[in-house]
């Protein structure tokens, strides 16, 4: 029975995987160039490119003058690189629960943080799984309240609001993540777009070493002849061994303390992924319509509507559950592997140990969603057939 997977490189193809190897002996200069440009645009801006997306929000910040002391709200059930990309500049982050129900930001729950805070200078939408938030009731909130609007279109690129109007097109300024299962996926690189004039310019003084870049361009072969040979023993061992030498690295971690450029293979593929963003997106759309036209809604908590599924990315499709654990034990006994479900706590670090700055029990909504969630696979490697197999499998698991 074919293996689906959440990760583990699911979004690459075996042609993806030879052009990254190929990457590293013909990285083509001019694709950064062209990537600033396509970027820039598209979202009406300065684009720069970065290693990482946490270097972007880094970047986004210290062009805009945030730093020491400066309160940055930004919501809770998020990835803890937010959090150390506000921390770098020496702003505080004050997490803001999700709306109850939902994955993302409202205007009710900046306006509560807001009122907690001390003079704070900027605001990070997220649009969680590719769901768009109410962004055009957060932009008009920041203008009234003068704060800086950051648009993150790390999980959402290429969704459009509930006004048909593209995200990224309603913030002062836009990052990007090209990382690991995102939708433009090129292994790792970010990217931030000034939609109005820095005040400053960043500091981009890190640099990745060669060693990263290779384990980096190495990453999709790997993890396609993993998938290829797991159901044969030989794609377990092959994983195993590849962690225990270090090749297999977090996409959660990052090699460099402070934002790098962005080394030109990243930029190859970063702009195949965005050339195709078009034809990526109608195959997440049709693998999520196919998930909300299988699963039973009586049985599992769909948390998102046909319209979302028309407007949004879909990186991935959220379920409500009472009991994502053995749910997940159940699916994997069927080769169906989603353990990797985002997120599993407020701000979840993966298998990293991290002292994060989350206060328990101060975002009530995303503690309990973080406990609840499970995520469906809308990438590339996902056919309509798989998304149906796995949707009769929950079924009858929760019958």
């Amino acid at each position: 029975m074919k293996p689906i997977f959440n990760s583990l490189g699911s979004n690459y193809s075996f042609g993806f995987a030879l052009k990254a190897v190929g990457s590293l002996f013909m990285p083509n200069i001019g694709a950064q160039s062209a990537l600033r440009q396509e970027l820039g645009k598209r979202f009406g801006g300065e684009a720069l490119l970065v290693y990482k997306g946490r270097d972007a929000i880094q970047c986004a910040l210290e062009g805009f003058g945030i730093g020491q002391g400066d309160v940055v709200l930004t919501q809770a059930f998020t990835c803890c690189a937010i959090e150390e990309a506000i921390l770098r500049t020496g702003a505080v982050p004050l997490f803001v629960d999700v709306e109850k129900g939902g994955l993302n930001l409202s205007v009710g729950g900046l306006r509560t943080a807001y009122a907690e805070a001390k003079h704070p200078k900027a605001v990070i939408v997220q649009n969680t799984l590719g769901v768009p938030a109410d962004i055009e009731g957060i932009r008009r909130w920041c203008d009234e309240n003068k704060l800086l609007l950051i648009e993150d279109l790390a999980q959402s690129v290429g969704a459009v609001s509930r006004e048909g109007k593209a995200l990224g097109l309603y913030g002062d300024v836009v990052v990007l993540s090209f990382g690991r299962d995102k939708v433009i996926d090129a292994v790792s690189g970010g990217a931030v777009i000034f939609r109005q004039p820095a005040s400053r310019k960043p500091k981009v003084n890190g640099k990745v070493g060669v060693g990263i870049i290779i384990k980096d361009m190495v990453y999709p072969i790997l993890t396609w002849k993993i998938r290829k040979t797991h159901n044969f023993l030989l794609g377990k061992v092959i994983l195993r061994m590849f962690r225990d030498v270090g090749l297999m690295t977090s996409a959660v971690a990052s090699s460099t303390k402070t934002a790098a450029p962005m080394p030109a293979p990243y930029a190859r593929l970063a702009l195949r992924q965005l050339r195709n963003l078009d034809r990526e997106l109608t195959h997440r759309r049709e693998i999520s319509k196919a998930y909300l036209d299988y699963l039973d809604s009586k049985a599992v908590g769909i948390l998102i509507n046909p319209s979302v599924v028309r407007n949004g990315a879909n990186l991935r499709l959220p379920l409500w559950t009472e009991n994502p654990d053995e749910l997940l034990k159940y699916l994997k006994r069927k080769s169906i592997y989603l353990a990797d479900r985002w997120y599993r706590s407020p701000v979840d670090c993966g298998r990293l140990s991290v002292k994060g700055t989350y206060k328990c029990g101060s975002c009530s909504n995303a503690e309990k969603l973080s406990e609840k969630i499970i995520n469906l696979p809308t990438h590339t490697n996902v056919e309509k057939g798989d998304a149906i197999r796995i949707a009769k499998a929950i079924n009858h698991y929760l019958k």
